[in-house]
Parts: C-alpha cells; structure tokens; sequence
C-alpha cells in the first residue's frame, strides 16, 4: 500500500500534572482525519517523543491507530540511539497496526553516511513496513548527503 498524499504530524498532547492526555490526542486524531489527510505520523520529533517512557509510546500508538479506525494511514516514529531498540520499536508498531515506521539516523560519535545507510538496511531486513526517513539534523547530530538517498535504502 503506497504512501501518498498528505499527512499530519501529531503533536502529543500532555496533561497539566505532565501525563500523556490520551483523550486529547484521540481528539486531534479526529480532527485531522475530518480535515482529510491521507494520513498521521505519530511520535516524531515534534511529538515530544523524546519526554516518553516506553510504555507510553505504546499507550499512544494504540490511542492513535485506535482512533484512526482504518480512516487513514498510521505512520509510527520508531527512531531510537541504539539500531536494537529502532527495531524493537519498529517491530512493536507493526504488531499493533502501523502502516509504516519513520526513522531518524542514530545518534553516535562519528556518524557516516555508511553506517546510516547500514542503519537502515538492518532495519529494514528485519521489519517488513515501508519506512520514511526522518532528516531533522539539530536531533540526530547528522546532515545526510544526497547520496544517501541515491542509496537505495
């Protein structure tokens, strides 16, 4: 199933005490889905990804394919330091219905353009979901070359 059209980033919505509101972020689901996306894209960079225990990126990628009901597609940020835990990730949001998992290069000392290329070739071996890559270089530390993409990850 191709990944076409429009997509929103959700934002994840917290509670005044600093929980993961699930009602809210159930709420923008529906919004966005009634303005007429294509898709979602859930636990990226700007969705606070990075203030989360695991268990609440579980909580929120079952509130948001919950919600989604099959209306659109659910496109799961699965970005992670360490190539394990990206698959882990990668692997946990197939289980649990995503469409696809969007990926950031790793951060570590020295990145190349191989070792993300490599990143991502293992990922990929090991989780059968279409992955969009995440270029956010003030996150990852890393600025890919355009080369990369002429990769064919």
């Amino acid at each position: 199933m191709p990944l076409t059209g429009v997509y929103s980033v959700l934002p994840t919505p917290f509670t005044r005490g600093g929980d993961v509101d699930l009602d809210g972020l159930g709420r923008v689901v529906d919004l966005v889905v009634a303005a007429g996306v294509e898709g979602v894209t859930v636990l990226g960079v700007t969705g606070e990804v990075s203030r989360l225990l695991e268990r609440e990126r579980a909580q929120i990628v079952e509130c948001v394919i919950r919600k989604a009901a099959g209306r659109v597609k659910v496109i799961v940020g699965t970005s992670a330091d360490g190539q394990r835990a990206s698959i882990e990730f990668s692997r946990e949001a197939k289980a649990l219905g995503a469409n696809a998992v969007m990926i950031s290069p790793p951060r570590m000392p020295k990145l190349s353009s191989e070792a993300v290329v490599t990143h991502y070739k293992c990922v990929a071996e090991a989780v059968d979901l279409p992955i969009v890559i995440q270029d956010y270089p003030p996150i990852s530390g890393f600025a890919m070359e355009p080369k990369i993409g002429r990769a064919h990850v």
